[in-house]
């Protein structure tokens, strides 16, 4: 020690005489020395004295937040600011999501005012059932949180932060829904002139879809048709989308890509459309006069939007048959209680395609890497649901 530190003891009553002696080697040192007699153990004093001290750094709870494109990043929210004291309490609404590869954890960090560095104080887990629950965290000293509402205790997690932050998964898999029955795959044929493999692209994600079904002893039925874009040429009738496969097994399905990669792409016109609302159509009539049983769901791969059914001031021409999606779309919603999900070729998670963000029931895809866990989750075709490391906040 150096001898502009001031030198002191304190002599715990409950540890017996040894500690006279020692005072008494520090009294024959020459320094001036301090020494007081604590009639309680002293640790404990001193953490009931430091119980009472105000927060110095703020404290927070990680959290995590829901992308526009359906992913989740990392976030911190407020629990307690810097001067806080024992016994205050905040409110929280979080939404857990459990299962594997380990619970939802509750991590506790501190930080500096207007600083961007944070230190890890706790992280508590417990056995937490999926869903919204109301949290209240108290503030019990500083350095220690209490979480209340929980349906049961929890723990210190055993789980390294690497760990924890390596389950988050690239995309929110969507809230459970009913098992799919019949899976409906409807992939946009049309392509740039100038990327003639993007058909290619679009098939293969299906196909990694469908083999993943091929084996599965519940697999759904699938049907699978093709569309492009409206021709608006003189004298040649419009077609109907083509049906390849309507209500077999994965294996036809993927046997009917094969022809379908065969015959090729087709040359985008001008029009910044694809037939959707005509695919729909022929989707709706399939289903009017199939006697299969169970949930419906749609998948579309593709780009572009559908054709309005009318004139618009872009002027871009509309359907030839007069066709509304949006009333194609919510007649099979509600009168066959159909699902809809998408993977669209190329979008920005924070700026979606308006279109395709309105059309798709959950998050939409993109082509280039496609999360198949969180897509057959979307579909209705997967019940084991993985879960998130931190629990998402819940605003109104």
């Amino acid at each position: 020690m150096r001898e502009s530190h001031a030198l002191f003891a304190v002599e715990d009553s409950a540890r017996g005489s040894a500690p006279w002696k020692v005072l008494d080697g520090l009294r024959g040192s020459g320094r001036a020395l301090r020494d007081f007699v604590c009639p309680a153990p002293f640790v404990d004093l001193l953490r009931e004295v430091l119980a009472e001290d105000p927060l110095t750094r703020m404290y927070e709870l990680v959290t995590l937040r829901r992308t526009p494109g359906g992913g989740a990043e990392m976030q911190t929210t407020p629990l307690f600011p810097v001067g806080a004291q024992r016994g205050e309490t905040t409110p929280l609404t979080l939404r857990f999501v459990s299962g594997p590869p380990g619970p939802p954890a509750l991590a506790l960090v501190a930080s500096a005012q207007h600083a961007q560095a944070f230190g890890l104080l706790s992280v508590l887990s417990g056995p937490v059932e999926s869903g919204v629950h109301t949290v209240t965290a108290e503030l019990v000293r500083p350095g220690r949180v209490r979480f209340e509402g929980l349906p049961a205790p929890l723990a210190e997690d055993p789980r390294s932060w690497n760990e924890l932050v390596s389950c988050l998964p690239e995309r929110l898999e969507p809230a459970a829904r009913p098992r799919t029955e019949h899976l409906v795959c409807a992939v946009e044929t049309s392509v740039p002139a100038a990327d003639p493999e993007r058909l290619k692209e679009r098939i293969a994600r299906v196909r990694q879809l469908l083999a993943g079904l091929a084996d599965a002893p519940d697999a759904p039925r699938v049907s699978l048709l093709s569309y492009g874009s409206h021709r608006f040429a003189w004298g040649v009738p419009e077609q109907e989308p083509p049906v390849w496969c309507w209500e077999g097994g994965p294996e036809d399905a993927l046997e009917r890509l094969d022809r379908l990669a065969a015959r090729g792409p087709q040359t985008q016109t001008p029009q910044r459309a694809a037939e959707v609302e005509c695919a729909l159509a022929v989707i709706g009539d399939r289903l009017e006069r199939s006697d299969g049983t169970g949930r419906t769901t749609l998948l579309f791969v593709g780009e572009r939007p559908p054709f309005p059914r009318r004139n618009q001031v872009s002027g871009l021409l509309p359907c030839p048959r007069r066709r509304d999606w949006r009333l194609l779309a919510d007649d099979l919603r509600e009168r066959r209680g159909a699902g809809f999900a998408a993977i669209c070729d190329d979008h920005d998670e924070e700026d979606p395609p308006e279109f395709w963000t309105e059309f798709s029931d959950g998050p939409l895809f993109g082509l280039d890497a496609v999360d198949l866990g969180a897509l057959r989750a979307a579909l209705g075709l997967s019940t084991s649901a993985r879960g998130l490391p931190f629990p998402l906040v819940e605003t109104e």
